[in-house]
């Protein structure tokens, strides 16, 4: 049995990734998307730039993607209908979960920002990484990711920067929604994890 490893940092303006990308592709069109796709020759890694989620990550030899979990726009919180949908790895900046009603007045989706625009994309074709970058104007957060799929593992890495476009601290959600789905979980998946004990 092959082993895929998720390999998910949250570091603050930390230096440059050690795990270069062996081969990129350019953005791949989709009807309601863009897709930034990163491949070496194990994996096959989709980010996708509405909403910055990670949405594909599968081994290039058969179809099985631990992250097509998705929700359709029909279903979607009603004042996230005009953005994007949740789907497969996404960050929750400025919340998880809904906002007030006064909140959802002045505009504010469901899970924050970032989760629901649209990402700009700098992709470097010399060094294969992948920074997408978003501004959240009604939270004040700036959010940028770079990822890095490993030159030749199963394995990528995700550096975030986390910017409070205001001139005071606050406090604010962090949430890492990774959500798995479609035909990857069945009777048979085992999930390991070390996280403790939630809270609600």
């Amino acid at each position: 049995m092959r082993k895929i490893t998720f390999c998910f940092l949250l570091l603050l303006a930390i230096g440059s990734c050690n795990t270069p990308v062996k081969k990129s592709s350019p953005e791949v069109q989709t009807n309601l998307d863009t897709l930034l796709v990163l491949r070496n020759d194990s994996v096959t890694l989709s980010i996708s730039r509405l909403g910055g989620a990670i949405v594909g990550f599968s081994f290039n030899d058969q179809q099985l993607n631990p992250l097509d979990w998705k929700i359709l726009p029909k279903d979607m919180p009603e004042n996230n209908r005009m953005g994007a949908p949740f789907q497969g790895h996404f960050l929750c900046i400025g919340r998880w979960g809904s906002p007030t009603e006064g909140e959802k007045q002045a505009g504010i989706p469901h899970n924050g920002e970032p989760a629901n625009n649209w990402w700009k994309s700098n992709q470097d074709t010399i060094s294969g990484a992948v920074t997408i970058e978003t501004e959240a104007p009604l939270e004040h957060w700036k959010v940028k990711r770079n990822i890095n799929l490993s030159a030749s593992q199963a394995c990528f890495e995700v550096q975030e920067t986390i910017t409070n476009q205001l001139n005071t601290g606050r406090f604010t959600a962090i949430v890492q929604h990774a959500s798995l789905g479609g035909v990857f979980l069945n009777e048979s998946v085992i999930v390991n994890s070390n996280a403790g004990a939630g809270f609600n």
